[in-house]
């Protein structure tokens, strides 16, 4: 899998046009894994799905993830669903990101866990005031309130 995602960072930093779409789900990548991909994002011009559910993301890599956001203006939707080991802080880092991003229309933080709470979607409420280009948020199997 590593290979495979070294592969991927290399096709995105070369600003490949066939490369539209990464999909990577259930693939145990970690924040070792992850980071360096997303950092490889911030001037890619193709990407435009995130397709990462069911791996071992945290809060550092919601942060690089959030960062990404900052500096991309291709990709649309983001799926981290059912990364159960993002915490309020990883939660907190994407949602500062949204009021500043313009292109991101879908994202899946479905069943992350308990970590999300009444804090997370409140964080996350605020932030939605302040993004015009999200149009779906899904959040189910979410413990929230």
């Amino acid at each position: 899998v590593v290979s495979s995602v070294q592969s991927i960072i290399t096709q995105v930093k070369a600003n490949d046009s066939s490369l539209t779409t990464i999909n990577l789900p259930s693939q145990n990548l970690t924040d070792s894994d992850l980071i360096p991909l997303f950092q490889s994002l911030a001037s890619n011009t193709h990407i435009t799905t995130l397709h990462l559910p069911n791996n071992q993301l945290t809060n550092e890599g919601c942060k690089a993830l959030a960062s990404t956001l900052l500096d991309n203006s291709k990709i649309s939707t983001i799926d981290i669903s059912q990364n159960s080991n993002i915490g309020q802080g990883g939660i907190e880092e994407l949602t500062n990101a949204l009021p500043y991003n313009y292109t991101l229309k879908v994202l899946n933080m479905s069943d992350i866990g308990s970590n999300f709470g009444s804090g997370g979607a409140s964080q996350l409420a605020l932030a939605l005031t302040q993004n015009e280009s999200l149009r779906e948020v899904v959040l189910n199997g979410n413990e929230i309130g």
